[in-house]
């Protein structure tokens, strides 16, 4: 009996799971790059006539049970019922069926960080969401190390994910050098 309520707890949420992925929206990347592919089982006989709401675009297979969409020009946000899909065999067309497709976004910041010297000591990044990774010349661990960067102005990258995307932001930081003097001239 053990084994059995073992075995029907470790099932359910797989069943579960399942029936919630299927309904679940397409999500895409913001911006979109490259196509999304969609298709339903190919069945012999049957002609397929997909639609996609703007600004999606089929690139590929109208006619068939697989179709590649640009969603390359839609903006962040649900859209309901963005591919449908119908099916004709002599002459009989079946029940539309649908997907919704959420193109998802996120707008990293790096919060700002003023001009440095180059002998300055590091500094600590924030940025929001929290939880992305920091990268460019002179990061070390989350800090900005003008003296590691050297003089000139830098690159920060925060790259951040989520959802199964990645987005990223940048920053420019100025490292000026210390000003040279020579010695005092004196008559």
């Amino acid at each position: 009996m053990k084994k059995f309520l073992f075995l029907l707890l470790t099932l359910i949420p797989i069943v579960t799971f399942a029936q919630f992925s299927s309904i679940n929206p397409d999500t895409i990347c913001y911006p979109a790059i490259g196509n999304s592919t969609y298709q339903v089982p190919n069945t012999p006989g049957y002609t397929y006539t997909w639609s996609v709401l703007a600004p999606g675009q089929i690139t590929s297979g109208q006619g068939t049970n697989q179709i590649t969409v640009d969603w390359s020009s839609a903006n962040s946000g649900l859209i309901v019922n963005a591919v449908s899909v119908f099916a004709t065999s002599n002459g009989c067309q079946s029940t539309p069926v649908s997907l919704n497709v959420f193109i998802y976004q996120v707008t990293p910041v790096i919060n700002q960080i003023g001009a440095f010297c180059i002998s300055d000591g590091c500094v600590n990044l924030s940025s929001s969401p929290v939880g992305g990774i920091f990268s460019g010349n002179g990061v070390q661990i989350g800090q900005f190390c003008p003296n590691l960067a050297g003089a000139g102005t830098h690159q920060i990258t925060y790259t951040y994910q989520s959802g199964g995307c990645i987005f990223t932001t940048t920053i420019d930081v100025v490292v000026n050098p210390i000003p040279v003097l020579s010695p005092i001239q004196h008559n």
